[in-house]
């Protein structure tokens, strides 16, 4: 898809407690329809069937609790068992791709309009369906934005948001990255770094290189300060 230069929409999922939520029933049920049945399904029954846990904290031990969902982490069995019991996501998408890759989960697309968008909504829905059946749930805190952009002949960038995700996901993340360990404490190394934030402010607020509006004005319409020293150049 990227190959062909056309705009590629992909949605990063991750199920909340993968491997703790896989409900025993139901993945008894998943074996059967693919085809496992006879003694091998009743092994795997006996294998997940009366098992416990508690916990000891200072000595304390806590009542035993049925376990009637998750497969052992730690155990070749159970990474296989939770492959099976989430292989057929795949199948749910009608519009888009879907890869898998242990728990983590990503469907994607080319969109080049609102048809397009609306058809990996419509995915996203069948996604959220099967998980409502086969009761996962995806973690909505480890879903985020991804910066991307189609490399053209002309590098010009437009809209401010888009300058401003640009210059923090390869300028600001250098910046700050083990700041802590090697912020520099003289006003003449700090100047340094904050060369890169003037020319950095002028350019994702469009301004010209020449402009009357002042280093600390245009940090503050910025909204972000990383050395700044309060300077009016």
């Amino acid at each position: 898809m990227l190959d062909n230069r056309v705009q590629v929409d992909t949605i990063c999922l991750d199920f909340a407690k993968a491997f703790g939520r896989v409900d025993h029933h139901l993945l008894l049920k998943k074996l059967h329809l693919f085809g496992i049945n006879g003694s091998l399904f009743c092994w795997f029954s006996d294998y997940l069937s009366n098992r416990f846990q508690q916990v000891t904290v200072l000595g304390k031990t806590s009542n035993l609790l049925h376990v009637i969902s998750g497969v052992p982490q730690g155990s070749i069995l159970g990474a296989l068992m939770f492959l099976i019991y989430v292989n057929d996501l795949v199948t749910v998408s009608v519009n888009s791709s879907i890869a898998l890759f242990a728990d983590d989960t990503k469907c994607y697309r080319p969109v080049m309009n609102i048809d397009d968008g609306r058809l990996f909504q419509e995915d996203l829905d069948r996604i959220t369906l099967w998980c409502q059946d086969w009761r996962m749930d995806l973690n909505a805190f480890k879903a985020n934005r991804v910066l991307g952009f189609i490399r053209r002949s002309t590098l010009e960038v437009k809209i401010q948001s888009t300058r401003k995700a640009l210059y923090k996901a390869l300028v600001m993340s250098n910046l700050s990255y083990s700041s802590q360990v090697w912020a520099p404490q003289s006003v003449k190394l700090i100047e340094i770094i904050e060369r890169v934030q003037r020319h950095a402010t002028k350019y994702i607020l469009s301004l010209p290189y020449r402009t009357d509006i002042s280093y600390k004005e245009r940090l503050r319409l910025r909204n972000s300060y990383l050395f700044a020293i309060g300077t009016n150049t």
